[in-house]
């Protein structure tokens, strides 16, 4: 079913791009107050309000993914509206995951690497921090790489030229709304 309120324009292309195999960043940017969040996120989401936006990413309540929805769920709804449309149509592996972190005060923390408390497991050495100063180069980050260790910093590939996090964000397997409305809880939780 397509949403009732459509995405903007410059929003649906790149969830055309996400479906062609290419990776989207949408980031928003901006002082305390200034409506980030409620951009994102919508009504009833955000800071201290657990739930509220992870629910609505499953459609449930009232709204559902309409009017009110912030750029975040109305993407994912979209996102697998599509894919259902050309899995329908005879297109095959399609697979989605995500990430999610926190850039704040130059540090970078991966929302989805936790303990067992919720909270953001801390990488390298006692530190959640990460270097984003360092933005160019191809080093990885200190200590261990992968997903699970290390410093995470913002580099950019000297033979692709693409900018990366490294190491790696953890990333979750994701297949429908639910699954997206989970991963957004535990990064809530973790921020």
């Amino acid at each position: 079913v397509p949403l009732p309120v459509p995405l903007p324009v410059q929003v649906s292309e790149l969830v055309t791009s996400v479906l062609d195999g290419y990776n989207v960043c949408i980031f928003a940017y901006g002082r305390t107050g200034s409506g980030k969040t409620y951009t994102m996120v919508g009504e009833g989401g955000g800071e201290g309000e657990t739930g509220g936006a992870a629910a609505d990413v499953r459609g449930e309540g009232a709204s559902g993914c309409g009017a009110g929805r912030g750029i975040v769920h109305r993407t994912v709804h979209e996102l697998f509206h599509r894919i259902r449309v050309r899995s329908a149509g005879g297109e095959e592996g399609l697979r989605v995951s995500c990430s999610q972190c926190e850039i704040y005060n130059e540090a970078i923390k991966d929302l989805l690497l936790t303990t067992s408390t919720g909270k953001a497991r801390e990488r390298g050495e006692g530190s959640a921090a990460a270097d984003v100063s360092g933005t160019t180069g191809g080093g990885g980050g200190g200590g261990g790489g992968g997903a699970g260790g290390g410093v995470l910093k913002i580099v950019t590939d000297p033979e692709t030229g693409k900018t990366m996090i490294t190491p790696p964000l953890v990333e979750v397997a994701v297949t429908n709304p639910s699954d997206v409305s989970e991963a957004l809880e535990v990064g809530e939780a973790a921020r």
